[in-house]
């Protein structure tokens, strides 16, 4: 691999482990930003990148995938999102074979990189010119201050027009000197909100669209904070939420925009702590921006929350603001038919819920928190939350009642939440090692959506309950005759206050084996289960499962009566038969060819063509080579007419055909 290759072979994971999921998005919207790419002739990238300013950007890996970076940006931590940028800027052109030039020794970005780290000591060169200058910036320094002030005003004007950024500097500069920022705020201001009129589009394949450039912003906020202007900075920021979130909910530009505007509140959270706000001020600016951020491109700001420069009264006040929120807020009505309408009434209420906990465990008043979650949980669904903290304090009964409720009251619209409450009532039941109840809800997943994975979940528990065989005989039954072992509960029975779990299931009077489980006292609604019975997928994978061949080929011949095999299933049948029953796997086969065959489709051809691969050795074997030429005889007529076949069944006999010369007059 050469030194320029192995930079295309780095995975998106390889990124991500280097630079973290939040840089490498905001890397990716500067990949157009990166010009002059070159490479040392170490194999080291050099670039230039537009940010707030132009920044020389260097990036160099070792043979172990390891990534190191320099940047002449103003970011601490390595790497940043230029460095980022370079990186997939160099793939892209890569990949679109473009030559990428080398350095050259008197490349500007050297010395200035240089200048950073002792990483160019193989420029000797280099070195020599910084230990002939010794500081570039005092020497221009020197440089003007030997002018006289006439001759330096007539430099600056020659030149304050050559550079919008320096023009700009120099004006903001003379408002800032006056000791009023308020025009500096009031054209970022204008700035935001025009930028947040666009709707923002970009299409990657062909590289065109509408995009709206956030940069003057940044260094706006940059110039401010410098200017330890922290008010003023925090007073756009609150523009940029305003304006820019929902410019990001519109925008269909692959996050570059949300990645600029997350760039600029990277600022506005560094001014928050320098602003004159009080603590619980500050504390509140950062969580109602957080709450506010549907895309996490605020991560960052939480850091600000874990730094601990914020006493226990501060996190008490915010504990108590954001409390008396949460009673304020109305208790959003659960209409089942029309559930879309409440979610994001009970989505706010959750969430400024959560915030007033993280308060509380701030303020180290967690002896208040539970009360909260037991009053939330039926408003806002947060059993996981409440049934997760009870284990914590080893309430396991209380937890265990939760749990059951949890279920019952969010089977119909929530299954995600209702499937953990599952998970949480088998973990208490394993701390108990009742694994006779573990088995017992893990049969409920199988009753609902029955297959081998869901059989082997069951085992693994009943054996441990020592009931494995008398499970299994009823799991079978079950998908033989769709009779559940139970009947459904009732509101009364599958109520929160509930008791007697450990009675067992009393089997339908039709239903044989009896069912030996305990009744788990949650149910799955009936109409969740799709069955139709017997259910034939599940019948067979277990058979074969448990290698009983003869059941495997009565459940498959009873399938194909009552409907079309599934193509899958009646090749892992044919495979699983095909030593003891060769026949029998041969017709199998042979279905699927003729069912692929039955349509002009060009992968079909090819899809026939692995079955038929799979017949060829069944019939050597057997001694049977003269019925496969026959069946292919039989292909060929049946196929005349589609080219793409023969050509399949000419390469499975080996046949190849000599392509045809072309004609003079066809030249």
């Amino acid at each position: 691999m050469s030194k320029k290759d192995k930079y295309i072979d780095l995975t998106r994971r390889d990124l991500e482990k280097w630079a973290g999921d939040t840089i490498l998005k905001r890397g990716k919207s500067y990949i157009r930003q990166v010009h002059d790419l070159c490479i040392t002739k170490d194999g080291n990238l050099l670039a230039w990148v537009e940010g707030t300013d132009t920044y020389a950007t260097f990036v160099k890996l070792s043979g172990t995938k390891k990534l190191d970076s320099l940047c002449a940006c103003p970011y601490d931590d390595s790497p940043c999102k230029h460095a980022v940028a370079v990186v997939l800027a160099y793939q892209e052109k890569g990949k679109n074979k473009e030559d990428i030039p080398f350095v050259d020794n008197d490349d500007e970005r050297l010395p200035l990189l240089a200048g950073m780290t002792d990483a160019f000591d193989e420029y000797a060169d280099i070195k020599n010119w910084i230990k002939k200058e010794k500081n570039t910036d005092q020497s221009i320094r020197d440089y003007l201050k030997s002018m006289d002030k006439e001759k330096l005003e007539k430099w600056i004007l020659d030149h304050v027009n050559d550079c919008a950024s320096f023009r700009k500097s120099i004006l903001d500069a003379m408002t800032l000197e006056k000791g009023d920022t308020e025009e500096i705020v009031r054209d970022t201001r204008r700035e935001i909100r025009k930028l947040a009129r666009m709707t923002p589009w970009w299409n990657h394949w062909k590289q065109e669209g509408e995009m709206p450039d956030y940069a003057p912003v940044e260094k706006r906020l940059e110039y401010l904070l410098k200017l330890n202007q922290a008010d003023a900075a925090v007073s756009l920021g609150e523009d940029l939420v305003k304006y820019g979130l929902p410019q990001i909910e519109s925008s269909d530009d692959e996050g570059q925009t949300a990645d600029q505007i997350a760039s600029c509140m990277d600022i506005v959270f560094q001014a928050i702590p320098k602003s004159s706000l009080s603590p619980v001020e500050q504390l509140l600016w950062v969580i109602e921006s957080l709450m506010k951020d549907q895309w996490g491109l605020f991560d960052d700001a939480e850091a600000i929350l874990e730094k601990g420069e914020y006493s226990i009264k501060d996190w008490s006040k915010v504990a108590d603001t954001l409390l008396k929120r949460l009673e304020k807020i109305p208790i959003p009505v659960h209409d089942k038919n029309k559930d879309h309408v409440s979610f994001h009434e009970r989505y706010r209420r959750d969430d400024l819920r959560k915030w007033a906990i993280y308060a509380l465990e701030k303020a180290q008043r967690k002896g208040e928190i539970l009360a909260i979650l037991e009053r939330e949980a039926p408003i806002t669904l947060c059993y996981e939350d409440l049934v997760k903290r009870l284990i914590e304090v080893k309430e396991f009964e209380k937890a265990k009642q939760w749990a059951l409720r949890g279920f019952n009251e969010t089977i119909g619209n929530y299954r995600g939440i209702a499937e953990n409450m599952m998970e949480y009532l088998e973990t208490l039941a394993g701390r108990k090692r009742d694994y006779a109840r573990c088995a017992a809800l893990r049969s409920l997943s199988f009753f609902n959506s029955a297959n081998k994975e869901r059989f082997l979940d069951v085992k693994k528990m009943a054996e441990k309950a020592g009931v494995w065989n008398e499970t299994r005989e009823y799991l079978l039954y079950y998908l033989e005759k769709g009779d559940l072992p139970y009947k459904s509960l009732s509101n009364k029975e599958s109520s929160f206050s509930q008791t007697g779990d450990d009675a067992h299931f009393k089997a339908p009077k039709t239903s044989k084996p009896p069912w030996v489980l305990p009744d788990p006292r949650i149910r799955f609604p009936r109409y969740y289960s799709r069955e139709s019975f017997p259910v034939y997928n599940a019948l067979i994978d277990i058979a074969i499962l448990e290698n009983r061949m003869k059941d495997v080929i009565k459940w498959h011949e009873e399938s194909k009566k009552s409907r079309n095999p599934e193509g899958e299933k009646s090749e892992g049948v044919a495979e699983f038969i095909k030593d003891s029953y060769p026949d029998i796997a041969l017709q199998i086969w042979r279905d699927l060819v003729d069912s692929l065959l039955s349509y002009s489709d060009v992968s079909n051809y090819h899809e026939a063509k692995r079955h038929l691969e799979k017949m060829k050795p069944v019939y050597e074997k057997e001694n049977r080579q003269g019925e496969w030429r026959e069946l292919l005889t039989q292909l060929r007529q049946q196929n005349k007419h589609r080219r793409r076949m023969i050509e399949v069944l000419d390469s499975l006999e080996g046949i190849r055909k000599k392509p045809k010369r072309k004609k003079i007059m066809d030249l």
